[in-house]
């Protein structure tokens, strides 16, 4: 038995796809253990997340050079929360703590594609699409797994 490196739930030891995910199950699959897994896996959708809303914000940030001075600051505000996650993801690698409490929470996600909407356009719904779906809803799939990891952490401190 093993799990899957792209969502981490667990494989068959003949399964040759995740019945969970459909991705092709490496060969390397049980070298790694279960929470690596998923801490490796949130850590690069948060990244490719920052990727796709500095993407947006260079976008944003040209559309205001040419046109209308709000879309830069728009994009400015949006590379700023990228780095901010970035920053998060190197902590979280290192201390495993504050994953539930940044992802589950629906308001600040609301609000950053309020703003975007309202004032740096349509674009924005692809980051935010990206972050609801490969983002938050992996966290609240496993979130028991991340919370245990959360409390090993803690516990480790002690």
């Amino acid at each position: 038995m093993g799990y899957c490196t792209h969502c981490g739930k667990v494989i068959g030891e003949n399964d040759i796809i995740c019945l969970n995910c459909g991705c092709k199950v490496d060969e390397n699959v049980e070298k790694e253990g279960h929470d690596t897994i998923l801490i490796n896996t949130i850590i690069s959708r948060f990244h490719m997340n920052s990727i796709i809303w500095i993407i947006i914000s260079i976008l944003q940030i040209c559309v205001g050079i040419s046109q209308n001075t709000v879309f830069i600051v728009i994009g400015i505000l949006n590379i700023i929360f990228s780095l901010i996650d970035i920053i998060f993801c190197a902590n979280y690698k290192i201390k495993h703590k504050g994953l539930l409490k940044k992802a589950k929470p629906l308001i600040v996600t609301v609000i950053i594609l309020i703003y975007n909407l309202c004032f740096g356009g349509l674009i924005a719904i692809i980051g935010t699409t990206y972050y609801l779906v490969a983002v938050r809803y992996y966290v609240i799939d496993n979130e028991e797994e991340f919370l245990r990891i959360e409390n090993d952490s803690l516990n480790m401190e002690v």
